[in-house]
């Protein structure tokens, strides 16, 4: 199972929003985080990387 962490980019700055994200929907101007324990979040922005090979991370720039 693959399960991925989110960052938030901010020019120079990243904050981790959430790990073990196994699902991520588009919706509106972000994204809709879904934990594998069904923990829910809404993050603004758009993709900026996705690196499911290494870091399993998604980042999404603000």
């Amino acid at each position: 199972m693959c399960l991925s962490t989110v960052y938030l980019e901010k020019g120079d700055q990243k904050e981790m929003i959430m790990e073990e994200v196994a699902e991520v929907e588009a919706e509106d101007n972000g994204f809709r985080l879904i934990s594998l324990m069904g923990e829910e979040k809404f993050l603004k922005g758009r993709v900026k990387r996705i690196d499911f090979i290494t870091e399993h991370s998604l980042v999404i720039e603000s």
